[in-house]
């Protein structure tokens, strides 16, 4: 199992939510996971676990937006 430090994540949260589709909310293509860690000078690694601990951590009614826009992209 691969975890980061609580102190990488409360550092990079924000920012890797606000570069990822998690939260782009139709403003624009958010950046994949490895386009996130070369931005950041990140493992690819550290932002996979980072999006999914912040993606759980998310209030439900953004989740549920996030989720319904992702749908609508795939279709």
């Amino acid at each position: 199992m691969y975890a980061i430090s609580p102190e990488l994540y409360r550092k990079y949260r924000d920012e890797v939510l606000n570069l990822s589709n998690s939260i782009q909310g139709g403003r624009k293509r958010g950046l994949s996971v490895e386009e996130i860690a070369m931005k950041l000078g990140l493992d690819v690694r550290d932002v996979k676990e980072i999006l999914s601990i912040a993606e759980k951590d998310m209030p439900f009614q953004e989740w549920e937006k996030a989720d319904r826009f992702k749908e609508k992209r795939s279709d």
